[in-house]
């Protein structure tokens, strides 16, 4: 087993309830005015999996390339990661969490409080 695996796997864990806290903190500050519906929770909650695992990821082979070369990566690596961590955020975050919406709105149907055009 590799060293980075466990700390992987923690970071993985902590995906899920930093976002259950992200939706509750969103509802909040809403003022119940957003209707979190159990669909659009559970395919929210699938939406960063994607940006953190491929970001782990990278990070790993980061590392290993830079210690191939005899560069130490706790200094060299971080502004790369840095840079990356976010730019992943808003390409690949938010259509991932845009599609979410979609399935969300295209699977439930509409109600009478969603409004109506007539």
């Amino acid at each position: 087993m590799r060293v980075n695996s466990r700390s992987g796997r923690v970071l993985l864990f902590l995906v899920g309830p930093g976002h259950l806290l992200f939706l509750y903190t969103t509802r909040l500050f809403q003022g119940g005015h957003a209707t979190l519906t159990p669909a659009f929770t559970l395919l929210s909650l699938g939406a960063p999996l994607p940006q953190v695992v491929l970001l782990l990821y990278r990070a790993d082979l980061m590392v290993r390339w830079m210690w191939s070369r005899r560069v130490v990566p706790d200094s060299s690596s971080i502004p790369y990661l840095t840079t990356l961590g976010p730019t992943l955020g808003h390409l690949l975050g938010t259509c991932l969490l845009a599609l979410s919406l979609r399935l969300v709105v295209s699977a439930c149907p509409r109600t009478q409080d969603q409004g109506s055009d007539g």
